[in-house]
């Protein structure tokens, strides 16, 4: 078992009390990396690797997270580069900067929402994000690339992998199916040391009755296109299944884009 992984499950559990609203979310997404139910960057690392490792960018923002996960290919890809990482929520942040400190990095963080973030000052070379649109309003996509190309420097690169569903423009939750398929896996899933399946079924229940999300569509590409950035590199791959919830193991259409700055 990853130590490191497991040390970082009981963390965000004890700082999730921070946390506005996500809780439920920052406080148990490590445990469900642990049980291998859940999707992080961590398996897009192929795609992120070989990526900055083409770019080769300096400075990085990393721009929302759950985890350490994309930080973790960020260092391991580029050891020397400067990494800040910005989320509105405190947990991640100090999962962040505690796997820092593990690891021996210095980094930054900055506590704020994207689209309220002062750009002054800052210029990136490189911003990178996994899965992010998930969690934003179809109202606030224009706004936040804008506030990304904002942050980069012309010819910087914006980087993502985000799983790709049918057009809708309503705010989605787990249907009875996806929470009961998510239930099962937890519970099929290897026991974790000094963890019962009675509160894993209760961090499951939990989970599942307070995810709320929004579909991504392949129209998010032209968002980029009208709003200064353009292609660099761009395929999408996977199936759609009605099976497969937002953030869990399964099949799903995603799209893999880094996108240039002009």
């Amino acid at each position: 078992m990853d130590n490191l992984l497991e040390e970082s499950a009981e963390i965000s559990r004890l700082e999730s009390d921070n946390c506005d609203g996500c809780n439920w979310y920052h406080g148990l997404w490590q445990t469900f990396r642990l049980l291998n139910v859940v999707v992080s960057a961590e398996q897009h690392r192929e795609y992120y690797t070989q990526q900055l490792e083409s770019i080769q960018p300096e400075h990085v923002m990393i721009s929302g997270t759950s985890d350490y996960a994309m930080l973790s290919i960020v260092k391991d890809a580029l050891p020397d580069s400067q990494v800040m990482v910005v989320d509105k929520c405190s947990t991640p942040l100090k999962i962040n900067q505690w796997y820092a400190e593990k690891k021996g990095y210095n980094i930054g963080t900055k506590q704020s929402d994207i689209i309220d973030m002062d750009s002054t000052g800052w210029e990136f070379d490189c911003v990178i994000t996994d899965c992010l649109f998930t969690f934003i309003h179809l109202m606030d996509r224009v706004e936040t690339i804008r506030k990304w190309r904002s942050l980069l420097k012309t010819g910087g690169r914006f980087i993502m992998v985000n799983r790709l569903r049918e057009k809708d423009d309503e705010q989605k939750e787990f249907t009875d199916e996806e929470k009961h398929i998510f239930m099962q896996k937890v519970l099929e899933a290897p026991e974790l040391p000094d963890t019962g399946k009675g509160f894993l079924t209760w961090c499951a229940h939990i989970f599942v009755n307070n995810f709320r999300y929004y579909h991504t569509d392949e129209s998010i590409i032209d968002l980029f296109l009208e709003n200064g950035f353009e292609i660099e590199e761009l395929h999408i791959s996977g199936e759609n299944t009605d099976s497969s919830a937002p953030s869990t193991t399964g099949d799903a259409r995603r799209v893999y884009m880094t996108m240039r700055a002009i």
